[in-house]
């Protein structure tokens, strides 16, 4: 039997979001700080520094699933669909995005960006987070 010691435990988070609208490019981060999960407000994902998780991937329409792998810890996702494949995402002139987005717990902040407690959730062990595309 072999030990590894100082290596973070890994468990399996089945991902899931659903009610996506239109097909396009998913672009979703995983933050494990709070600091910089409410610093990162760019629309681009090449512009969000320091997350722990990047994903880039086609989507369609209805639900999109994918198993990752994360050490145990507290996180907070946050993620936008875009639908025409500009890398950002699109508001309208009164700043309410045109494409969809959503973050971990289907938090929604007033007038923004939710908090990292809003969007936060522990993982432990083997689980599942549900997202809902806004």
């Amino acid at each position: 039997m072999i030990f590894f010691f100082g290596l973070p435990e890994k468990v399996k988070v089945n991902l899931e979001i659903n009610g996506i609208k239109k097909s396009g490019k998913l672009f979703l981060a995983i933050y494990d700080d709070p600091l910089i999960f409410e610093s990162n407000k760019s629309e681009q994902l090449e512009n969000k520094i320091n997350v722990i998780a990047k994903l880039v991937e086609d989507v369609k329409i209805d639900v999109f699933k994918k198993s990752i792998y994360l050490p145990v810890g507290v996180y907070a996702v946050s993620f936008y669909i875009d639908s025409n494949n500009n890398q950002k995402l699109d508001y309208n002139f009164l700043g309410v995005p045109t494409e969809q987005f959503g973050f971990s717990n289907n938090a929604m902040g007033l007038f923004g960006s939710p908090s990292f407690d809003q969007a936060s959730f522990r993982i432990d062990k083997e689980s599942k987070i549900t997202l809902k595309a806004r």
